[in-house]
């Protein structure tokens, strides 16, 4: 099972993957910026910045093609190309899809999709970033049903351009290689599902990579979930104040990404999903206690298991350390320091003219993991698990690290005023508390789970069959050989709709006989007795069963043709679905999507798959 990037996005496929561009209008082609001197800007800065900005002016008004669809849908592609770029994202304003509408960014060969994003990805500033696709060239593609025809609407105002970022700072010696994100980090970095995390399962589940998105491009840090003294869930999150510093934030744009981590200890070989919250406000920061304190626009959905971490700011030295972080913006990492935190008695002098001062800092050096940039803004917790600082920098290698953290104890008060410290946040009410627990999330409602089979008319599984769960929370999971599917952790009181695909060996259960029963149909001389029947022989999509779906079927049989044009292999419907006229159901179902409505409680579903072109379900569904 893959979980999607999700702000909140809905999984899906894209529909253009399979149609061809019409002209090179649909290419827009930036040119590639001034990487070294790029590379001398980032110099004095502090933070990770990996990608560049590039202005552009984008819509479907002026660029990309438009294709309309057999039922009268149309979509909207263009192909964005960077050359040079070790990754492409787009940034929106003017942003708005209506309900119904889809937008998507895939990779040209569409191992990589981002999406689908809907209605729900609307947001109270109108604008909005869809994440990197690696390469040098991403699709953007807009879905717009014939009922919202000119309803959508959007504009690219920027496309950040991933290079090679380095940095000459305090964590330069961090940055051995030139990559960044899934992958990149170094190997003496445990995941964080490792053993060492195994008593630190919830602190564990409150750490999240940001991508800092500022005027001046892209980078990223870490960031923790923490608790407040009303243990009401307000989403504050913590990161290093170093992440934005001598850049302007663009802060409805920044997004966090919750459990991106491999399932296991061992890193996988294929990049996991995460699920990610977009935009935030800042309510207070300061560079001499190197923190900065967030509030997500929204509350935390259920399904994303967060965890809000639990913190301490009494003058107590941690008697054992340990941190999560993400590495060059790597899956979640695992560091521990078995021995004593120290105080730093002197003042650190920091790679971008940042002095801070003494004390301010708890000096580190972990025994297991390491860090490197990226990994900025992570939360230490102590030997009681409970938050007390944030990774400022500090030097690193898999051999020997010294890392530095800003004390939580005096980010308290800060500066002394609401802008400049912490309390006024996490302790609203002057409770006055030394240190709090950590809770799970109490704004979110109850999980759900979902399951289904899928077989054919007549009962058989089918396995190999693509599920995505489009709602609140996006999925994706493949049958098994028993047809089933399970999606876990949803949240109820949502709205969700699955989708269906399995798209292989059109010719499957394709014969002559299947075309001597449809003709005795098309003479009136045998009814085909079932709605799906009926769906199975419409292999032109006409809606009706004619002597074109005849001359493709012998296409196929012929070898003529490998693909039905305008059908995929297998189509699929709901089970308990009762058709006001068997023999003409066309029209009252959609294939291959299920709208199931508002889900209160964990439901079983049942799901028929009908071959396309075989009437006499000769098919093996295996195939």
């Amino acid at each position: 099972m893959i979980r999607t990037a999700a702000q909140p996005a809905e999984g899906g496929l894209p529909l253009g993957r399979d149609i061809e561009f019409a002209s090179d209008k649909s290419i827009f082609t930036v040119a590639a910026p001034d990487v070294e001197r790029l590379r001398q800007e980032d110099l004095s800065r502090s933070g990770f910045r990996f990608a560049a900005p590039l202005a552009v002016s984008i819509s479907p008004e002026n660029a990309g093609e438009w294709t309309t669809l057999p039922n009268g849908d149309r979509i909207w592609r263009i192909r964005l190309h960077a050359p040079g770029a070790k990754a492409v994202s787009a940034l929106y304003d003017n942003f708005y899809l209506p309900p119904g509408a889809r937008l998507f960014m895939y990779s040209p060969d569409g191992t990589q999709i981002l999406g689908a994003y809907t209605d729900r990805n609307n947001s109270k500033t109108g604008r909005f970033m869809t994440g990197f696709i690696s390469g040098e060239t991403a699709v953007v593609e807009y879905f717009e049903p014939v009922y919202r025809y000119g309803q959508g609407r959007f504009h690219i105002f920027r496309l950040d351009y991933a290079y090679h970022s380095d940095p000459n700072q305090i964590e330069k010696s961090a940055l051995e290689s030139n990559n960044f994100g899934f992958g990149a980090s170094w190997d003496c970095h445990p995941n964080a599902t490792c053993p060492p995390a195994d008593t630190m399962q919830e602190q564990r589940r409150s750490a999240c990579r940001i991508i800092i998105v500022v005027t001046e491009g892209s980078g990223y840090c870490t960031g923790t979930l923490v608790n407040n003294v009303r243990n009401n869930g307000v989403p504050y999150v913590i990161s290093g104040f170093h992440c934005m510093d001598g850049y302007t934030p663009l802060w409805d744009l920044w997004r966090f990404d919750f459990r991106y981590q491999s399932s296991t200890c061992t890193n996988p070989a294929t990049e996991p999903g995460f699920q990610s919250m977009l935009g935030c406000d800042n309510r207070a920061g300061r560079r001499e206690n190197d923190f900065l304190l967030l509030e997500l626009f929204q509350n935390i959905p259920a399904s994303y298991q967060a965890y809000f971490a639990g913190w301490d700011r009494s003058t107590n030295v941690p008697a054992r350390s340990t941190y999560f972080h993400h590495p060059l913006g790597d899956i979640k990492k695992i560091s521990v320091d078995t021995q004593a935190a120290v105080i730093q008695n002197t003042p650190i002098q920091w790679n971008n003219t940042v002095t801070t001062p003494t004390q301010h800092h708890f000096r580190v050096r972990p025994d297991i993991g390491s860090f490197q940039v990226g990994s900025s803004g992570a939360g230490l917790f102590n030997h009681n698990k409970r938050f007390v600082g944030q990774l400022h920098g500090g030097f690193s290698t898999c051999d020997s690290t010294v890392a530095y953290f800003g004390r939580m104890a005096l980010a308290w008060n800060g500066g002394g005023s609401p802008i400049t410290r912490l309390r006024d946040w996490l302790d609203p009410d002057d409770t006055d508390s030394l240190r709090i627990a950590g809770i799970e999330n109490p704004a979110a409602g109850s999980v759900i789970t979902l399951t289904g089979t899928v077989r054919t008319e007549s009962g058989m599984p089918i396995p190999g069959v693509r599920v995505w769960l489009e709602g609140m929370l996006a999925d994706t999971a493949t049958t098994g050989a028993s047809g089933e599917f399970t999606f876990p952790l949803l949240d109820a009181g949502m709205d969700y709709t699955l989708g269906f695909l399995k798209d292989t060996h059109h010719s499957n259960g394709v014969s002559t006989q299947d075309v001597i029963r449809i003709q005795r149909q098309i003479l009136s001389i045998e009814n085909l007795n079932s709605a799906y029947k009926q769906f199975a022989a419409d292999v032109n999509q006409s809606g009706n069963v004619s002597t074109l779906d005849v001359i493709l079927l012998r296409r196929i049989i012929l070898t003529i043709m490998d693909k039905f044009p305008d059908v995929r292999s297998w189509q699929f419907f709901p089970a308990n679905h009762t058709f006001a006229d068997p023999l003409h159901p066309f029209g009252e179902l959609t294939p291959n999507r299920v709208p199931l409505g508002m889900l209160t409680g964990s439901i079983s579903i049942n799901i028929t798959g009908v071959k396309s072109g075989d009437v006499n379900e000769s098919a093996d569904p295996s195939n």
